[in-house]
């Protein structure tokens, strides 16, 4: 049996979800006869592969892994990049303003904005805050929470009020709660006119695998100046951006197909004609 593809299986082993193994563990799992598993276990750790247990005789994953590990998520793209980049160009081929933020606590936070061509833009400060459940954005980055921690920050009686806000927001746990499960069946959320007077948003997220922290991908625009099926086509754009970096990164939210929900765009992003003031006058006169 070569060397290498006895190493590999037993990295494997390790790769779907053993914690340590043993002589006898091994051999039981790769029908290899005690001397081979002991021969294969004990060259593994003299390589630095693996490292064996003082008190119990078991090998775990070794320093040499950890740091390969490492530079594996070293040498990924850096997700803010990719993502900022992502933004940026599709907010120019819209013409609509894009968003990338961070969830804190039950807050979004706007880390940067983008500004497309278009003359009316939805505008915010970066550092800016919203509750997170009266945003597209907000319910995109709180589908990434597992359900104890959503509950941890907003609490298991489903019949609770939420703060304060406009009526289209959902007004309890229990509503909130289930548009993050949408959002996290569809990768994606659209909140039209619920936060924001007279602003409609499409939102994605993708996962830094470094810092492990969700960043949110967002388009925003004027509600009155675009269709249903031009957000149903800039969700889509979203969605198969984030799928592209997601692949990228290795984040597991992406390691398939997209969701069937929000289907690939059937043709790229146009910039939504709007008039110019002079041409408006013209028209007026």
């Amino acid at each position: 049996m070569s060397v290498l593809l006895a190493v590999t299986d037993v990295l494997q082993l390790f790769a779907e979800g053993e914690q340590q193994l043993g002589v006898a563990t091994l051999g039981q799992r790769l029908g290899w006869p005690k001397s081979t598993s002991s021969r294969v276990l004990m060259q593994m750790a003299e390589a630095g592969l693996l490292e064996r247990s003082a008190e119990d005789r078991q090998y775990r994953l070794g320093p040499l892994v950890q740091r390969l590990a490492q530079a594996q998520q070293r040498a990924r793209p850096a997700a803010r990049a990719l993502a900022r980049e992502a933004l940026a160009r599709l907010s120019a081929q819209s013409g609509h303003a894009a968003h990338l933020s961070v969830l804190d606590g039950t807050d979004s936070v706007l880390l940067e904005h983008f500004s497309g061509p278009n003359p009316l833009q939805v505008m915010s400060p970066v550092g800016s805050r919203l509750p997170a459940s009266v945003t597209a954005m907000g319910r995109a980055l709180l589908s990434r929470l597992p359900e104890e921690e959503f509950r941890a920050r907003y609490g298991t009686d489903d019949a609770k009020a939420l703060p304060p806000s406009p009526p289209r927001c959902p007004q309890t746990v229990g509503a909130l709660a289930r548009l993050v499960k949408q959002a996290a069946r569809e990768r994606s959320a659209v909140a039209v006119e619920e936060g924001l007077p007279g602003v409609a948003a499409a939102a994605t997220t993708v996962l830094d695998p470094v810092s492990r922290t969700t960043l949110g991908m967002a388009l925003s625009f004027p509600a009155q100046l675009v269709s249903a099926s031009d957000i149903k086509r800039y969700r889509a754009e979203l969605v198969e951006i984030a799928h592209q970096i997601g692949a990228q990164l290795v984040d597991p939210w992406w390691s398939g197909p997209p969701p069937e929900a929000a289907p690939r765009a059937a043709r790229p992003l146009q910039a939504h004609p709007i008039p110019s003031a002079a041409a408006r006058r013209k028209e007026n006169s």
